[in-house]
């Protein structure tokens, strides 16, 4: 293992790609979504650059400007949301016998939650419905690939108080305590009289996510009672309550093949689709054209032909469906290969399923691993949809040429 001073040099190698990264991620927030989109980018190939330079190392970057966390054989870096981005080093310790749980995981796997909930920033969810809180913070927790149950008394996983219980994980009571991912609950934020049935003096009533802490406090992530787009605001905002910080952010091992975001699906399986070009930018396609096969009207990223107002509501409604069939295919992926697919493999399957359910449902069966090569995964797509054309036929299409296609497109934007 290499020594700390050799380990730190390492670990400002990328230090000055991480800042400038953040610098442009701040500007471009405030710009227009295809900038947006570009600084998402920016940050994958960031993180992209880290591996091909064998630095071993997992950069987390969460918050926009707000900081960011690199790992190094036993070292970690962090960079705060202080002038100057102060740095400092710690050393973690590997065995559970030392310490509770991981940090380092930790730090993984709570900043990628927060990371996940920044992406929402003015985004609708669930336009024209009030208190969806806790349902915005479950929708997050799944992108990022964590589980949290409903703790004991609560009345179901829509309510803000279904996070509060200390069986599933550790509950936090001081304010200053927060970290970056922690799931944090206000009490009596319905003000006057009969609004509503939950609220009552000391009741939890809202729950957010915490995105970054300094030494003027916390900021977060929420999606407003009333039915406005999700806002990033001070936890102080509010009444604090309490905060859970899930039990699976100690796990020694974050998951294996995090869920790809849904910037990621959009792009990927945009190309796949010819609505987006291999800058992730629409194409004329993507505001509307007619599917050569059955002649619908197909719309948006994902060419979705069930009836939309917008594009953009037609993407929001496609992976609303995406994320319902991932544990689906990762179930049987665990079945088959006793762990889920990697993030490649499961992107191939999230087009496949977007080109043919059907076909979809029966990709995993003609894999031969959990983390297939190219020629894998184009062989398995094409025995897959062969197989589902059988059952239900379709328009003449040259089956192998058109998954080479829709794979070489989809690898363009993961790598």
């Amino acid at each position: 293992m290499e020594s700390a001073p050799d380990i730190t040099a390492r670990l400002d190698r990328i230090e000055s790609a991480v800042c400038t990264l953040a610098r442009d991620y701040k500007r471009d927030a405030k710009a227009t979504q295809q900038h947006r989109k570009r600084s998402t980018r920016k940050l994958e190939q960031v993180t992209e650059a880290a591996a091909w330079s064998a630095l071993t190392t997992d950069l987390i970057f969460y918050g926009v400007c707000l900081g960011a966390v690199a790992i190094v054989d036993g070292y970690a870096l962090i960079m705060d949301n202080v002038p100057g981005w102060a740095k400092s080093y710690f050393q973690f310790t590997r065995t559970a016998e030392e310490q509770p749980y991981h940090l380092a995981q930790q730090n993984q796997l709570s900043a990628h939650v927060a990371a996940q909930a920044l992406t929402w920033k003015g985004v609708n969810f669930k336009a024209g419905q009030t208190a969806r809180c806790a349902d915005w913070v479950r929708r997050v927790l799944a992108e990022a690939g964590v589980n949290v149950g409903v703790a004991k008394g609560s009345a179901g996983p829509l309510m803000a108080d279904s996070f509060h219980g200390a069986e599933l994980g550790e509950l936090i009571l001081d304010v200053g305590q927060l970290r970056p991912g922690d799931i944090v609950m206000f009490a009596d934020t319905y003000r006057g009289p009969g609004r509503s049935p939950i609220a009552g003096r000391g009741r939890i009533t809202h729950v957010g996510i915490v995105t970054s802490c300094d030494a003027t406090g916390c900021m977060m992530m929420d999606r407003p009672t009333a039915a406005r787009p999700v806002q990033h605001r001070r936890v102080s905002t509010f009444k604090f309550h309490s905060a859970l910080r899930p039990a699976e952010y100690g796990k020694a091992q974050p998951p294996s093949s995090a869920a790809p975001s849904d910037d990621l699906l959009k792009r990927a399986i945009g190309r796949a689709e010819g609505t987006r070009d291999r800058n992730g930018n629409p194409t004329a396609a993507f505001g509307g054209h007619t599917d050569p096969g059955n002649r619908k009207r197909n719309l948006g990223s994902f060419s979705y032909q069930h009836g939309a107002p917008s594009p953009d509501e037609a993407d929001r409604r496609w992976l609303e469906v995406l994320r319902k069939a991932e544990p689906e295919i990762q179930a049987q992926a665990t079945a088959k290969f006793g762990q889920p697919l990697s993030k490649t493999a499961l992107v191939a399957a999230l087009d496949g399923y977007t080109q043919s359910p059907d076909a979809g449902k029966r990709f995993v069966p003609h894999l031969p691993t959990h983390d297939p090569s190219p020629e894998q995964i184009i062989a398995a797509r094409a025995a897959a949809l062969a197989e589902s054309r059988r059952v239900f036929p379709g328009g003449p299409l040259n089956v192998s040429a058109d998954q080479q296609r829709r794979v070489n497109a989809l690898l363009e934007q993961l790598y």
